[in-house]
């Protein structure tokens, strides 16, 4: 009996004790001012009560977020039970709270408990402007855009647009650098069309795509002085030269000219320059050695974007046959291995990589060539070869300008050479 007495003595002082130390325990408590701001001031969060792990932390809410996986900017509280921490205001306006969440690390969730007073995150007060001059360009004309009112992050931005694009379809932009106001200068467009300018804040802190202010329009008209390139000869042989002369160029570094067959897609060009920033000037081209009908096209900077799109043609260049036909005569027509043959030939194209190499007469001409030469640009001329030592039939072949994509096309084919067993 007596031992009842105690032990149900000892069950109250221990209730007792457990309700005392959870009526002493610190309540969890946020309190944020100020309790108005606009979007990218400072909030000061001051929390106490925490529970002390490292992973208790603090978030920012909209009132009417559900706590799970809608937060905002976060920090741990890295143990500390009380302190002050400092949130951006959002750049969606609207009401917010601060809510405590008890070591995540450990298991915690997302069941929150402690909740701040609301903050109220309204409209900045300077209004965001852009304003763009001229209000009208021709492509590669300076375009500047003075702005103002930007949220001041340095990931605030500003890019052109033509009217009516997705915010996703941006040209050429520029972050502002944490810079509210100031001017920035852009480059009018090749294309043709209405243009402008849209600002949007804080792309770094998930800012995204919302713009918060737009520019008036720009209109990007045709260039005053019209593209046109002017070739000639008009008739040319392969290894001639062609001259092209051009003018009206946009003025880019990246301003190219190419040769292209009649009729071929703009990505099929053949030999090609830069025009480094030169408006009107001229260029020499080598007539192709495929005979057929040719024309210069224009582009404008190809490092900027130009792509494939021509923004002029020249007058169509005809590249015929060349006058001497290219032949090769191979004497004596018989040989033993390792006799000397000697090889005339002529009307070769006049590249320094024309050249001609023996085969076995049923050889492909790709990778089953022998003893060869380069012509070194000369036309006609004799060269003097070993029969091969393994007995056959053989043929000189000659090729034109393989180091300027000539390949093993060949344009001449000599008589048979046999080559038999030596004798006794």
């Amino acid at each position: 009996m007596k031992l009842r007495h105690i032990l149900t003595t000892i069950a109250m002082v221990a209730f007792l004790l457990g309700v005392t130390c959870i009526a002493t325990a610190e309540q969890s408590t946020i309190s944020a001012s100020p309790i108005e701001a606009t979007p990218g001031d400072e909030i000061t969060v001051i929390y106490s009560g925490a529970p002390g792990f490292d992973t208790d932390w603090i978030a920012i809410y909209r009132t009417d977020a559900a706590a799970r996986d809608r937060y905002g900017e976060w920090y741990y509280l890295r143990g500390k039970k009380s302190g002050t921490l400092t949130f951006t205001a959002p750049q969606e306006v609207g009401e917010y709270e601060f809510r405590m969440f008890e070591n995540f690390g450990g298991g915690g969730g997302y069941n929150d408990i402690a909740r701040s007073n609301i903050v109220s995150v309204g409209p900045m007060g300077p209004q965001s402007t852009i304003s763009a001059s001229p209000i009208e360009a021709t492509p590669g004309d300076e375009i500047t855009a003075i702005y103002s009112g930007a949220p001041g992050f340095d990931t605030d931005w500003i890019a052109i647009y033509r009217t009516g694009a997705a915010n996703e379809r941006y040209g050429e932009w520029y972050y502002l650098r944490g810079e509210r106001n100031g001017t920035l200068t852009f480059t009018a467009p090749r294309e043709a069309g209405e243009y402008e300018f849209r600002m949007f804040g804080n792309f770094g802190g998930g800012g995204g795509y919302n713009d918060i202010a737009r520019s008036n329009i720009v209109s990007v008209g045709p260039m005053g002085p019209q593209s046109t390139i002017s070739a000639s000869p008009i008739e040319a042989t392969p290894g001639d030269e062609i001259t092209a002369i051009y003018s009206g160029a946009p003025g880019f570094d990246t301003d190219w000219i190419a040769i292209y067959r009649t009729g071929a897609a703009n990505e099929r060009y053949g030999e090609w320059y830069y025009l480094r920033g030169e408006r009107n000037g001229t260029l020499i081209f080598t007539a192709p050695r495929e005979a057929g009908e040719y024309e210069f096209r224009m582009f404008g900077n190809w490092g900027g974007g130009g792509g494939y799109n021509d923004i002029a043609r020249s007058n169509i260049v005809s590249v015929g046959p060349m006058g001497p036909q290219s032949t090769i005569s191979a004497s004596p027509i018989e040989a033993t291995p390792g006799d000397e043959i000697t090889v005339i030939y002529s009307g070769a194209p006049g590249f320094d990589t024309d050249w001609i190499a023996i085969y076995r007469t049923d050889a492909a001409a790709r990778d089953r060539y022998g003893e060869w030469y380069y012509l070194r640009g000369e036309r006609n001329g004799t060269l003097t070869f070993t029969a091969p030592q393994e007995i056959g039939e053989y043929e000189f072949r000659m090729f034109g300008n393989f180091g300027g994509g000539g390949g093993y096309n060949d344009i001449a084919r000599s008589n048979i050479v046999s080559v038999g067993p030596m004798g006794t």
